[in-house]
């Protein structure tokens, strides 16, 4: 499952939304707003309010391939 990890905190993203959850973070952080971000946590709906003023850095994990600490095969 894609996620969105923000400081310590992960939110699952489905990928209906994803195109446009990578388009309102990076608008965010290129303008210092607040954008309202729809994300899964444990499977279910919430909103999640972003402030890309104060974020120094927002990952967007794809899940497309496996991790450094996982073996494959």
């Amino acid at each position: 499952m894609k996620r969105v990890i923000i400081g310590d905190q992960s939110w699952g993203l489905s990928d209906a939304d994803a195109a446009r959850v990578v388009s309102d973070i990076e608008q965010a952080m290129t303008d210092g707003t607040v954008v309202r971000l729809p994300l899964l946590a444990e499977g279910r709906p919430v909103t999640v309010f972003f402030n890309g003023k104060l974020a120094l850095t927002a990952v967007v994990d794809d899940d497309s391939g496996t991790r450094p600490t996982e073996i494959s095969g």
